[in-house]
């Protein structure tokens, strides 16, 4: 911190410095200026290091963008659960690119089928509400509990999918 107070105060004393004597060392403020530009020019972006990461992996999401969304997600046809459920017990500890992918899919599918439960329920949804008018209401839930019973989900399943969507 000790660095921070003395720039601090030597840009203090720039500013405040009499015209004449900046005048004098103009040249040399300026080589300062530059330097100072230069370093902070070397620091990456919060852009350019999520370009860099993509950059990196691009090989492989490219290939994982190709595959077909069957085999993308991975699923057997046989399946006998609902395979959205297995994928968001998983949310914990999701291990792998592809499991993280599932597990988002599996929220944002209860999420939308949530959502038109709710239109066709009640004629409108919470997101439609806010939409209109941001401050509709404190609830913050919607209807997805009466959802939930409504598809018989019960106990622990329920709990999760509460909090998934």
């Amino acid at each position: 911190m000790s660095g921070d107070k003395e720039i601090h105060f030597a840009l203090q004393i720039l500013c405040t410095a009499p015209t004449e004597n900046l005048v004098r060392l103009h040249q040399l403020i300026l080589k300062a200026i530059c330097e100072i530009q230069a370093k902070l020019a070397s620091l990456p972006s919060p852009e350019s290091s999520l370009l860099d990461a993509l950059l990196k992996k691009h090989k492989k999401i490219e290939r994982f963008l190709k595959q077909s969304a069957a085999v993308a997600i991975g699923y057997s046809s046989w399946a006998s659960t609902d395979p959205r459920i297995a994928d968001i017990e998983k949310v914990s500890q999701p291990v792998s690119d592809q499991e993280r992918f599932w597990v988002f899919l599996a929220e944002q599918s209860y999420t939308l089928e949530a959502e038109t439960w709710e239109r066709e329920t009640f004629g409108t949804s919470r997101v439609n509400d806010l939409v209109r008018e941001a401050d509709v209401s404190s609830d913050h839930h919607g209807h997805i509990q009466q959802f939930l019973e409504s598809q018989n989900y019960q106990g622990k399943t329920a709990t999760m999918l509460y909090n998934a969507i």
